[in-house]
């Protein structure tokens, strides 16, 4: 029962509660020696005073006074997942060598992989060497004995031999009795002889002329001097005249065989095919079947690239010039039966050390073709004292393949020197396999130079078998010597190579490799071109591992997929590093996939059989941190720095790791029950008509400034050595001429405030100052231009930077960086959101998906 004592006492208790509490409250409503008006706050919110300043130095006091660490403790702070690591670019296979001519047959290009570093190197030539050595090389056109005889007898002037001995040249004008009028080039013009003192008259007489006087001095049925001045006209370019000869040669004589042969190198010679093949057939139906006929027929339609025709006609040589053709046609058309059946009978002229020579040349040319280099080499060194400059270049060749370049540039140096050009192009390609790409252009451009000069010179053979791979190899080094400037250049050059020859796969997987060393920008075309490819008889293996990784990055998948399946299929085909290749893009294919499982199957398989496969353990280690297996991606770590303590990829890795590992994130998503406050560790302070409260499961600032400048805020108490970051995601549609943003303030004596947001203009900024002293901010730059603010919600974040300083970031990109805030002697940190206008602005914005990142206690 209440009595009236208890009464009198309950309301006495009453009033001293209110007197207590109106005391406390109004210690804190108290104005500052500014003479600022108090804040008006709801009574559910701390209450601090009013400054012009944005967090005046009575805040920081507040927030370091006893009894306001509500966040020192939380029990919600978590470990990190696993840190986002880049899937591991694949170490796939090294880049292919330049085939070299000759050179294995494309379906063992495979095997043309570039060894490591070689520990001996080619000497470079020098320019002048280049210079001499190709002039040495270059045919020179020359005339025969007779044909300089016949062209010592014309001349194009009248000449007027005078009894002193004194000889005039120039065009007679007129002639009398007594003198001769000769107009001669010069002041003088013309000169009057007298007639008593010119001892002979010679009339300007051309070759024709010439030679058809000369015609008539032989015996009509004098075959052979006859074909004598066939050939004289031939060699002097005399077309119609030479023609008109052969033809009659032929006439008078129809079985005469050097005749036809004759007649048909003349048409070779000016690149007319199809004539000479014509007088061939010709010689044919005429009942001749000499060797040497023979020899030319098939030369022409070897030319014309009928092999099997040729061969046809080749049936039964037994010279050593129609075997040896016999011996390059079997050897193109793939008849190795045939081929070993020729060498035995041209074997069996051991009389002949040419003969010798070529026999050991084509077989060591077949084993080139099959990719046997060692067997290829070794034939060659058989040969004593020294091969012949054929062997010599097939010698440089195999030393190239198998990287001893010092070997290849002697043997390729003695082969040049000896006339065989195409050893100066291996030279080349022996200085690019080393990385020296201006010593080869410079070698492979004089070639080039040399070769289009010979080209033009009628009569002449070619002087490059291959002009095609000489085009296609200046196109390709000319873009690792400086891709910017020569790219243009190289792909004229291979549009040229791709009209020179009929083996196109070539010129396209050039391109392809050229485009494909141009990054995301050549992507597609190199894919276009390693596709060209595969259409060919290239090594299928190679190719399609290059198409299996290019399909990922394309973001192709299921070509992806489909590429790798068709590797699986020949593997007993490929060669150990293709098939490690295609195993490791199959294994990266299943982790973009998300099929951790198969991929685990794959990479697990790998390092069990080829422990030394760097790039499967980089995607182990990628693997175990998705999968949070630290233990094990710890291992692979170290299997990894094993075979490569500076692998740059492995040594970021695990320092992410570490470090994520040393840290634990708080979260707050405010996803709960609406109210006027946050609570859960956060504090607030409001401005005078602007209020902190939750809504839709964000935490919302705003409303109609009263005091204008002031800041409203909401934080949480941070331990300063443990700060990694601090971030939220802000929506400020609604606050265009508010400033808003994250801030993080020191709790020393002396508080310092860093603030990261936008401002009333829309504009990314930025301010760090101390109590008492008025705010800088600082405009973030954005490609020399303001950088503002986008539309729509953003995360902004504070990091600490390695070097101790802070970095500021917006959507996870990184805008500035090495921000200097902060003092050793601050053991706290206020870290939160805060927003202000000018007075009567009405604004609103939200905050959502709080994150504290911090390091673990030690």
């Amino acid at each position: 029962m209440i009595t009236r004592q208890k009464l009198l006492l309950l309301v006495i208790c009453l009033s001293l509660v209110m007197f207590w509490r109106n005391l406390s409250f109004d210690a804190l409503y108290a104005t500052t020696s500014t003479g600022n008006k108090e804040i008006q706050t709801g009574d559910t919110h701390n209450k601090l005073p009013r400054n012009l300043e944005l967090y005046a130095a009575d805040l920081a006091q507040y927030l370091n006074a006893a009894g306001h660490e509500p966040f020192s403790r939380s029990s919600e702070k978590k470990r990190l997942p696993p840190v986002a690591l880049s899937l591991p670019e694949i170490d796939l296979l090294p880049s292919l060598r330049l085939p070299p001519l000759p050179a294995p047959s494309p379906c063992h290009w495979g095997r043309l992989l570039l060894p490591p570093t070689a520990t001996t190197r080619a000497t470079v030539l020098k320019s002048e060497e280049i210079t001499t050595a190709l002039s040495r090389n270059t045919p020179q056109v020359s005339l025969g004995s007779f044909a300089k005889e016949l062209k010592s007898k014309a001349h194009d002037d009248d000449i007027v031999r005078m009894q002193n001995g004194r000889e005039w040249r120039g065009k007679i004008l007129k002639e009398t009795a007594t003198e001769v009028i000769l107009s001669v080039p010069g002041p003088l013009k013309a000169f009057n002889l007298p007639r008593e003192r010119i001892a002979e008259i010679s009339l300007k007489l051309t070759l024709d002329q010439v030679i058809a006087q000369e015609i008539k001095k032989i015996a009509p049925d004098d075959a052979v001097i006859l074909l004598k001045f066939a050939n004289a006209c031939a060699e002097l370019n005399l077309t119609p005249c030479a023609d008109d000869l052969y033809r009659q040669v032929l006439a008078k004589f129809p079985a005469m065989t050097d005749g036809y042969l004759a007649y048909a190198g003349y048409y070779l010679a000016l690149g007319d095919r199809e004539h000479a093949y014509r007088i061939y057939l010709r010689a044919r139906h005429s009942g001749l079947s000499a060797e040497e006929i023979k020899y030319v027929g098939a030369a022409i339609e070897v030319s014309l690239g009928l092999h099997a025709k040729a061969l046809d006609t080749l049936a039964g040589a037994r010279q050593q010039q129609t075997l040896l053709l016999a011996i390059e046609c079997a050897f193109t058309l793939g008849r190795r039966e045939e081929m070993q059946r020729l060498l035995s009978v041209l074997g069996n002229r051991s009389n002949e050390v040419t003969s010798l020579y070529m026999s050991a040349y084509w077989k060591a040319r077949l084993a080139l073709d099959e990719g046997d280099i060692g067997k290829c080499r070794k034939l060659c060194e058989e040969i004593k004292p020294e091969p012949p400059s054929l062997l010599l270049n097939l010698l440089g060749v195999t030393s190239y393949l198998q990287g001893d370049y010092a070997q290849a540039e002697e043997s390729l140096r003695k082969a040049g020197t000896g006339g065989h050009n195409e050893a100066w192009y291996n030279l080349a390609l022996v200085y690019a396999a080393q990385g020296d790409t201006s010593a080869s252009l410079e070698l492979l451009k004089n070639l080039y130079a040399k070769n289009e000069l010979v080209k033009n010179m009628p009569g002449q053979e070619p002087f490059f078998s291959e002009p095609a791979s000489l085009t296609a190899t200046l196109a390709y080094v000319s873009y690792q010597d400086n891709p910017q400037q020569n790219y243009e250049q190289s792909l004229a050059y291979l549009q040229q190579a791709t009209s020179q020859t009929d083996r196109a796969f070539f010129i396209a997987y050039m391109q392809g490799v050229i485009e494909e060393q141009r990054g995301e920008q050549g992507v597609t075309a190199a894919y276009i071109c390693y596709q060209r490819v595969l259409a060919s008889e290239f090594d299928f293996g190679y190719v399609l591992t290059k198409l299996a990784a290019l399909a990922i990055l394309q973001n192709k998948h299921a070509d992806a997929a489909h590429y790798l399946q068709e590797l699986s299929q020949r593997h007993p085909l490929l060669v150990a590093d293709t098939v490690l290749a295609s195993d490791l893009m199959a294994a990266r294919l299943a982790l973009l996939r998300g099929d951790f499982v198969q991929a685990r199957q794959r990479l697990g398989k790998l390092t069990e059989q080829r422990p030394t496969a760097k790039s499967a353990w980089k995607m182990f280690i990628w693997l175990y941190n998705k999968t949070d297996e630290m233990d094990k991606a710890y291992q692979a770590i170290s299997q990894v720095l094993a075979l490569d303590s500076q692998d740059t990829y492995t040594l970021e890795a695990q320092q992410q790791i570490r470090d994520n590992r040393e840290r634990v994130q708080w979260e707050e998503s405010f996803n709960r029950q609406d109210g006027e406050t946050l609570r859960r560790r956060w504090n607030e302070s409001e401005s005078k008509g602007v209020s902190v409260i939750l809504r839709g499961g964000k935490a919302v600032l705003g409303g109609r400034e009263l005091a204008g400048g002031v800041p409203t805020t909401f934080c949480r108490l941070v331990e300063d050595a443990k700060l990694i970051s601090f971030s939220g995601k802000m929506d400020s549609g609604q606050a265009q001429q508010a400033t808003t943003g994250i801030f993080l303030a020191t709790t020393g004596a002396k508080p310092a405030f860093f603030y990261f947001g936008k401002n009333d203009s829309g504009v990314v900024v930025y301010a760090i100052h101390c109590a008492g002293e008025s705010a800088r901010w600082e405009i973030v730059q954005q490609r020399g231009q303001p950088m503002l603010w986008p539309d729509g919600v953003h995360r902004l974040t504070i990091m600490r930077s390695r070097d101790e300083g802070f970095a500021l970031l917006l959507d996870d990109v990184l805008l500035d960086d090495h921000i200097s805030f902060g003092s050793k002697d601050s053991l706290r940190l206020q870290a939160g959101f805060f927003g202000m206008a000018n007075s009567g602005v009405v604004w609103s914005c939200s905050v959502d998906d709080a994150i504290l990142i911090e390091k673990q206690q030690s």
